[in-house]
């Protein structure tokens, strides 16, 4: 067995290993997006015309038609990137937004509509794998379906309907511009990738870091069934303690924790989320008074945690919101904090004077915060660096002509995840509807995707999933004689009951980034940031 294991297993071992080399030791290729959306009608809020860029998934820029500007999208962009460059590119796109303009009511009249809310999009990009080979393309939309798209290979362009057709014989009779959209995409389009991920790659590259964070809510006048006060903590966004006002006990959520901790850790951490309880409704109660609010339901959030990053350093955020918005946050470098409004702004001077509150909340970031984030991953090492392979099922419904097909990944883990509907092996980002990665009682997580198409084009579709378990993207058809049952889940009620308590909480934090700082490593309890100040 001796001789097994130092000779003739490493021995196998490096030949499995060059045979499946290419898969093994692959990366994903770097990918440059671009969605631009033009709306006739829009409802109030919403741009008439809109363009976002994204590298790597990562948001690049953005521009619609009220700002009138193109703008950054993220610090490393805006770093490397000049006047001159912003102004030529915000020149562009007044252009096409000039030209979606004219498109929508080319497409109304086309299609004999005329008022109500229309929508065209573009998506075009292109990838750079990692062998140095290129891929591109280009797809318009209207209505929200498959409108014509390029195939780079043959300079031609793929209508979907009769409205389509006219557009592609007006293309193809021009010439050029089948020609113009394969020498961006093979030329322009990857020069443009190729900088921005120099531009970016020490994030673009990096390896998502280990988390611990806490979420505090208190409602002044819940609806039945939801606690005034909830407190749940996460590691690597897997929930695992729990605190609300109906139990008044600190509970572990996860195995790993509670194998670990003693009567006396469950008792300090109890009584920890009492007294953070009776500071969130003073909390509540000064906050209508200073909004002139007398009655309703009225949330109170917090929001904290710290990151630990592959080469050691660390990050730390702490922020607050009211009502579903900003309310105020720290700046760890600078020792003070950010106030949205007014009425923050009173808060803000009230800390700042005191002088120890930003302090002491550095210094839980950067050390207690770590430290008990590096004991809870030594505590839970085995579950939290598992991979466990999704489940994948595709099912389809057909309603008015319409066949809608939804692709479900269940039992999967970690949460990180990418499910998206290919048609003739693009990818249709815009048609596509998501469900949010939803944990299962087991620990697992379930996600799904969905979209419609015309049933006699169900067989160009396939459903591509990613996942850190699986050594490749899988793909996936809907097959009829399947008979596939959609997957049902059950999710444990306490999850239910959080994120219930959490709903608006979920909407403040949609679409924000956390606001992290640098720092380095010390102790006391988890989540206690030192004794919490009245706003």
């Amino acid at each position: 067995m001796k001789y097994y294991l130092e000779n003739t297993c490493i021995e196998w071992l490096r030949k499995y290993v060059s045979y499946g080399k290419d898969v093994l030791e692959r990366r994903e290729p770097h990918s440059l997006r671009y969605f631009y959306t033009g709306v006739s009608d829009p409802s109030p809020g919403v741009p008439q015309f809109m363009s976002v860029g994204y590298v790597d998934g990562h948001l690049l820029d953005h521009y619609d038609s009220e700002t009138q500007r193109d703008e950054p999208g993220a610090d490393w962009f805006a770093a490397n990137t000049d006047q001159q460059y912003w102004d030529r590119e915000t020149e562009t796109l007044r252009g096409a937004e000039q030209i979606f303009r004219v498109g929508l009511n080319t497409l109304r009249e086309r299609y004999n509509q005329s008022r109500g809310s229309h929508t065209v999009q573009v998506m075009f990009g292109c990838d750079l794998l990692e062998d140095g080979s290129t891929r591109g393309f280009r797809q318009d939309a209207y209505e929200g379906r498959d409108f014509i798209a390029f195939d780079k290979d043959t300079l031609t362009f793929t209508a979907a309907d009769a409205g389509a057709q006219i557009t592609k014989r007006k293309w193809e009779q021009e010439g050029t511009v089948a020609e113009g959209w394969k020498q961006y995409l093979e030329n322009t389009c990857i020069e443009w990738l190729r900088k921005y991920v120099s531009y970016g790659k020490d994030v673009l590259e990096r390896r998502e870091p280990h988390s611990l964070r806490y979420f505090y809510t208190a409602v002044s006048d819940p609806n039945p069934g939801v606690p005034q006060f909830v407190a749940m903590g996460s590691v690597d966004g897997e929930v695992f303690v729990y605190y609300d006002s109906e139990t008044r006990r600190k509970e572990p959520r996860v195995d790993w924790i509670a194998a670990n901790t003693d009567q006396q850790y469950w008792d300090r951490e109890t009584e920890i989320s009492q007294g953070n309880e009776k500071f969130f409704r003073v909390n509540l109660d000064t906050l209508q008074e200073r909004y002139n609010q007398s009655s309703g339901s009225h949330t109170v959030q917090h929001m904290f945690g710290c990151d630990l990053l592959e080469d050691g350093s660390i990050r730390g955020f702490d922020q607050y919101g009211y009502e579903g918005r900003d309310f105020i946050a720290l700046d760890k470098d600078a020792l003070t904090f950010t106030a949205v409004d007014a009425a923050a702004q009173i808060t803000k001077r009230k800390w700042e004077e005191d002088g120890t509150v930003a302090e002491r909340r550095k210094y839980y970031l950067e050390n207690t915060c770590i430290e008990w984030l590096r004991k809870y991953m030594s505590y839970g090492k085995d579950v939290l660096e598992r991979r466990e392979r999704p489940e994948v099922r595709v099912s389809g419904m057909e309603v008015d002509k319409i066949l809608t097909l939804s692709c479900r990944a269940h039992g999967f883990y970690p949460q990180p995840i990418s499910i998206s509907w290919l048609k003739d092996g693009m990818v249709q980002e815009q048609e596509t509807q998501r469900g949010s990665t939803v944990p299962n009682s087991d620990g697992t997580y379930h996600a799904w995707a969905s979209i419609d198409v015309l049933p006699g084009d169900r067989d160009k579709y396939q459903c591509r999933v990613e996942h850190a378990s699986l050594p490749q993207p899988g793909l996936f058809s809907w097959e009829l004689q399947s008979n596939l049952i959609p997957i049902v889940v059950g999710v444990a009620v306490a999850v239910v009951a959080v994120i219930a308590a959490l709903a608006g909480f979920a909407v403040w934090k949609k679409g924000k980034g956390y606001n992290v700082a640098p720092g380095s490593d010390g102790g006391s309890n988890s989540s206690n940031a030192g004794s919490n100040p009245s706003v």
